[in-house]
């Protein structure tokens, strides 16, 4: 399964330039709007992302890297997972919880969010 598209890239068919379409299904599990089928010379694509998606991915990345966290912290800290003085997690099921949420919402989340901000369509 393929996170990005390979198709051809228009606001009008890349092939033949004409602006009637039909909506298809995406190739793959990450499309935010469905691709393009031109009704003219058969040729599926999809359409680029516009700046103001770019400018939200960037945003919504910066956004989980900086507040992901001080929210993980504070939501160990209620849960209990974490010491009281000196702040070391408690049991080891907290610190697999730990270090899984931390992957998750720290590293994954804003890189794929970058990803989709910097990528060439």
């Amino acid at each position: 399964m393929r996170i990005r598209s390979q198709r051809p890239v228009g606001l009008v068919c890349p092939k033949c330039q004409s602006d009637k379409f039909q909506k298809i299904n995406a190739d793959n599990f990450m499309s935010l709007w469905p691709h393009r089928y031109c009704t003219g010379c058969g040729t599926k694509y999809r359409l680029p992302l516009s700046k103001k998606g770019r400018i939200a991915f960037f945003v919504t990345g910066l956004v989980m890297m900086v507040a992901s966290p001080i929210a993980l912290y504070g939501v160990w800290k209620w849960l209990g997972l974490l010491g009281t003085v000196t702040g070391e997690i408690r049991t080891t099921r907290g610190a697999v919880y730990a270090i899984v949420l931390a992957i998750l919402f720290i590293i994954v989340v804003p890189f794929a969010c970058f990803y989709y901000a910097f990528a060439k369509d």
